[in-house]
């Protein structure tokens, strides 16, 4: 019998990278507290079986005002929604039940305790329900994470930040714990930044109105599904995508982007009701290119 590779593109850009970044990032002028995109990947091929899909991802983000608790202790809500949509010229696929949809609600509580002049300390507790809710809503469909991270400004460079951490996650397997780097570095013609292993980018600021920039990242995510089988409960997802993106000021705090690259790497593995991975299902798919475009708010800090 064929194995289906499963396949859907998980757009999810990981929360820790999208909303610490410009957050932890002093060297940053303005900070992004609203965002909308849509993104379309090009039809991929299956490794090792016939067929190929094509997939589409909506995904917003907003982050609330900053509450401020004394004077060293800043908190923030951050909400995403992300609904991701697939078709796939594939019989196994549908012969074995895969979902048509996957839904990602999250909400994130980032707490930034200035320790000192130069250090400070972010915490980042995250819940999240990830499901094709195609079946009733438990504890199952629940993951949790938590982020912790010391940022140091440098007294000789002053627009350079470098700090360490270690994150928890479900997002890998059911229980996973991984190191955290961070640095991020700016001129009035650029800045660098990255969330070592989730994110890292390039971005040239040559003018106020106009950004161009390089970006790779690492995105993971478990979703619970609905499937025939009852061993199976849930489905992990492994993306490597890098791209171009050109983002340009429209108006006062609105600003357009449109990103474009390739997928890398893809992985789509069935895993069982104890999250192991089933080794007789693990999926892999072929590079394909992806485009992106959206819209969002920024504000000066």
């Amino acid at each position: 019998m064929m194995k289906c590779k499963h396949s859907f593109l998980q757009f999810k850009v990981a929360v820790i990278a999208m909303f610490l970044m410009p957050l932890i990032s002093g060297a940053q002028e303005s900070t992004e507290f609203f965002s909308l995109s849509y993104s379309q990947a090009a039809a991929a091929n299956f490794n090792k079986s016939p067929g190929n899909a094509t997939i589409g991802s909506l995904e917003s983000n907003l982050i609330t005002p900053t509450i401020k608790l004394g004077k060293n202790t800043n908190i923030n809500n951050l909400l995403t929604y992300k609904f991701t949509n697939y078709n796939f010229d594939a019989a196994a696929c549908d012969a074995q039940g895969y979902p048509k949809s996957l839904t990602d609600i999250q909400y994130s509580l980032l707490v930034r305790q200035a320790l000192n002049e130069q250090w400070t300390m972010y915490v980042l507790p995250q819940v999240t329900a990830r499901s094709d809710f195609e079946h009733k809503f438990t504890s199952g469909d629940l993951f949790a994470s938590m982020s912790l991270l010391a940022i140091r400004k440098s007294k000789k460079y002053e627009k350079l930040e470098m700090g360490y951490g270690i994150s928890y996650s479900q997002d890998y397997t059911k229980n996973t714990i991984s190191p955290l780097f961070t640095i991020s570095y700016s001129t009035p013609k650029f800045r660098l930044e990255a969330l070592l292993p989730i994110k890292a980018q390039f971005v040239l600021t040559p003018v106020q109105l106009w950004e161009y920039g390089l970006e790779i990242n690492l995105k993971t995510a478990i979703y619970r599904s609905d499937m025939p089988n009852p061993e199976i409960k849930y489905i992990r997802t492994i993306n490597v995508p890098i791209n171009f993106s050109v983002a340009r000021k429209i108006y006062g705090m609105l600003w357009a982007k449109a990103d474009a690259g390739v997928l890398l790497s893809r992985q789509y593995d069935v895993v069982d009701n104890n999250f192991r991975i089933m080794k007789e299902q693990v999926n892999t798919i072929d590079p394909s290119p992806y485009a992106t475009i959206g819209i969002s708010l920024r504000t000066k800090k």
